[in-house]
């Protein structure tokens, strides 16, 4: 069991490595304009999306698979963002998406390399008891610990697909 359990965290491991490297190349050189930048306006930015990709991964580990409270709280980042305690992007409509509010880009960068030590720490530290456990979470109801790590590859490579799409729009092909 151990065996298995240490080639699921290196999986995972490998996983949210690769999208997080990738997520860095896409934003590369990208200028303000650029990261608020919508291909129409029903679109998100760049800097919408990779901020709800940030809540994702500190909502998901840091107040559920941890059972604590998300960094966002705990190290103020939401004053920071100029934003509330419990925005988390999902279920946003667009008025609310043009209405995001404008920060430094390091800013979120700083925030999400903290949620992502965060979360690869957290990997760490899980054990086959932590895959196996139940989870209660109010949209979707109960989830399994290996179905939220799952879950956060999944929709973190959704995101970062998008990311990708706006900064070819944005810089075309080789841009």
């Amino acid at each position: 069991m151990k065996e298995n359990m240490q080639d699921f965290k290196t999986a995972i491991h490998s996983a949210i490595d690769e999208y997080y490297s990738a997520l860095n190349k896409s934003i590369d050189g990208l200028n303000n304009h650029e990261f608020k930048w919508q291909p129409t306006l029903q679109s998100n930015s760049i800097l919408w999306l990779m901020w709800h990709m940030a809540r994702v991964e500190d909502r998901w580990v840091n107040q559920t698979l941890k059972n604590g409270q998300e960094l966002w709280i705990t190290e103020k980042w939401h004053e920071k963002f100029n934003m509330t305690k419990e925005d988390h992007g999902a279920g946003d409509d667009i008025e609310k998406i043009r209405l995001f509010p404008d920060f430094p880009i390091h800013i979120l960068k700083d925030y999400y390399d903290r949620v992502h030590d965060s979360v690869i720490k957290c990997l760490e530290n899980s054990t086959h008891e932590d895959l196996t456990k139940e989870f209660a979470h109010k949209r979707l109801g109960s989830k399994k610990g290996d179905w939220i790590w799952g879950h956060i590859i999944v929709e973190e490579s959704q995101h970062l697909g998008q990311i990708a799409y706006i900064r070819g729009i944005i810089r075309g092909i080789n841009g």
